[in-house]
């Protein structure tokens, strides 16, 4: 397992989930040096590695773009990644669609629309260590050019999955994967589910294995939401019937560890935009609307976003306002997920690996697992019955030095009510692995 790269001398202390008091939008100011220029529709990963938001394209009032910039979400400091132009570029293009490759450690970007209108089918990988560009070429067959697609990658096949998107020749409403073992297109559906659409977002449901899209627009704004199995092939549309207005140029992110999909912004039609917070619980299937403290970024459509699960907020950038006005501000909404952040000084960091005992032991139904990572590491912590079968992930990502808590509500990956009994809690790191029991009473 690799650790998170680029880790500053200080570590963070996480608290309990109960310490929270809500959300709360903070602007990020950059500090010194340069920034990306003002833009729309871009698209962006989370580097886990670097710990940063790496964003590519987009328009600006200089036209489409094709530079990579990164910002780095220890310093808050901006640096410019592209590649001199003597090398191997993408086009630049509006509308791209970006997953983050972390075998290959690289973006992968393909689609969207460049000067003077036209499309792309291209598809070409960011070496985010050697900050160069390749170009992929698979063979026949392959989606057609289009824009306003979304994209996502399923670590399990390590495919990419995508859906719909727009080109002179109309909407469309295809699905399709890319593997990037093999480097080949697969039609997975030509036009079911969802429907024609284009300007929709996406995000990986972890727990389940699905890709989320949401709204979009056909001939206005729409406003389901809709899931694909990455294993079963298959649509399941999850649209309540008490839902927020239909929006395209939203942004999205999955926050696993209250299972929501969460949207920021978008436009409602008609050159409305809105800054609106909402998040979509994937157990219930059910839409609320968050109100964070603050005060939230303008109103706008076309804004990237990333989730930073070790920190709990999503990170927000550029976008486009009413008219032609264009953004390059940063914005972060912490406190979408505990545990929440504190800076403490190294002296405070924990001296050893260790994984302690639940409380409550009983739980009845939920309980609290806290454990001390003395350095930067990568960890999965999860939840097993006495045959070893796997019962809940708790966490699985690069984390900062620091003790963590988290919590167990008793069900699992399904959203299931765990039944009676006693469990087993790994923890795996790069130092070691350690295990306990806990007992679980309904």
């Amino acid at each position: 397992m690799k650790a998170r790269a680029g880790i500053a001398v200080l570590g963070w202390l996480f608290l309990s989930p109960g310490l929270l008091h809500g959300q709360e939008w903070v602007q990020i100011t950059p500090a010194d040096g340069g920034a990306p220029l003002h833009r729309s529709r871009a698209a962006a990963i989370y580097d886990p590695r670097g710990h940063r938001m790496v964003v590519f394209g987009g328009t600006s009032p200089l036209g489409k773009l094709n530079d990579v910039w990164a910002l780095d979400l220890q310093t808050n400091r901006w640096i410019e990644l592209t590649p001199p132009t003597d090398g191997p570029t993408p086009e630049p293009r509006l509308t791209p669609s970006t997953v983050y490759d972390p075998q290959g450690h690289r973006m992968v970007m393909w689609s969207g629309q460049g000067k003077e209108g036209v499309f792309f089918n291209d598809i070409w990988a960011f070496d985010l260590a050697a900050h160069t560009w390749t170009e992929l070429t698979p063979a026949d067959p392959k989606p057609n050019k289009r824009y306003g697609t979304v994209s996502i990658l399923d670590p399990q096949s390590r495919n990419m999955a995508v859906f719909a998107g727009f080109t002179d020749e109309g909407r469309f409403g295809d699905t399709w994967r890319f593997d990037m073992e093999s480097g080949a297109w697969t039609r997975i559906f030509e036009n079911e589910g969802p429907g024609r659409r284009c300007l929709h977002s996406a995000s990986l449901d972890r727990a389940r294995q699905r890709m989320i899209i949401y709204g979009g627009q056909r001939s206005g704004p729409l406003g389901d939401i809709w899931a694909f199995d990455l294993s079963a092939h298959t649509w399941t549309e999850l649209t309540p019937a008490d839902s927020p207005p239909g929006r395209f140029f939203a942004s999205q992110v999955y926050v696993p560890y209250n299972d929501r999909a969460v949207i920021f912004g978008g436009n409602l039609g008609e050159d409305i935009r809105t800054a609106e917070v909402w998040a979509f619980d994937l157990k219930t299937n059910t839409w609320q609307q968050l109100s964070p403290q603050g005060n939230p970024p303008p109103e706008r459509d076309g804004a990237v976003a990333i989730f930073v699960e070790a920190e709990g907020r999503m990170v927000v950038f550029g976008g486009g306002g009413a008219g032609v006005k264009l953004y390059n501000d940063t914005w972060s909404l912490n406190g979408l997920s505990p545990p929440a952040p504190t800076a403490v000084e190294e002296s405070a960091l924990p001296g050893r690996f260790a994984l302690f005992q639940n409380y409550p032991n009983p739980a009845n139904p939920s309980t609290t697992i806290a454990y001390d990572l003395p350095s930067p590491t990568y960890v999965r912590l999860d939840i097993y019955d006495l045959l070893g079968q796997e019962a809940r992930q708790l966490v699985d990502q690069a984390q900062p030095a620091g003790r963590w808590s988290i919590s167990w509500d008793g069900t699992d990956a399904e959203g299931r009510r765990a039944a009676s009994g006693v469990y087993l809690y790994r923890l795996e790191t790069r130092e070691g692995a350690q295990t306990k029991k806990l007992v679980l009473v309904r």
